[in-house]
């Protein structure tokens, strides 16, 4: 359906432009903490700013990285996005209201990461 259920760091970043939408990047918490262990350098044991930052810092580059290419791809699309922001929690349900949205489920043996991505319809 179009009920998710969020546990962790989650980042949304909405888009407009041809195609409007929003971008989700769910971490579950240790994940967060580890990114940005390797990004940062320091670890941290728990919800702080500077997890924040760096959990809106990695949504805002993949979800940059994708509209650039789209925007490369399709003249014209003239896709932006705004700016992100992030929210966290346990058993968080987030709702797609009369929009699709499409599950990407990243995965290694250790680790993993949600995207979420909902496009509406192209706008004339």
């Amino acid at each position: 359906g179009n009920v998710i259920t969020l546990d962790g760091y989650t980042v949304i970043l909405g888009f407009k432009g041809k195609f409007n939408g929003r971008f989700l990047l769910n971490l579950p918490f240790s994940e967060a903490l580890r990114l940005h262990e390797v990004i940062v350098g320091e670890s941290v044991d728990g919800i702080n700013d500077e997890v924040l930052f760096t959990v809106s810092e990695m949504g805002n580059m993949i979800a940059g990285n994708a509209v650039t290419r789209i925007n490369d791809e399709f003249k014209g699309a003239n896709i932006r996005l705004s700016p992100p922001s992030v929210f966290v929690g346990n058993d968080v349900k987030f709702f797609n209201f009369k929009i699709n949205a499409y599950n990407i489920l990243l995965k290694t043996p250790k680790h993993h990461m949600r995207i979420n991505i909902a496009i509406g319809e192209e706008t004339k």
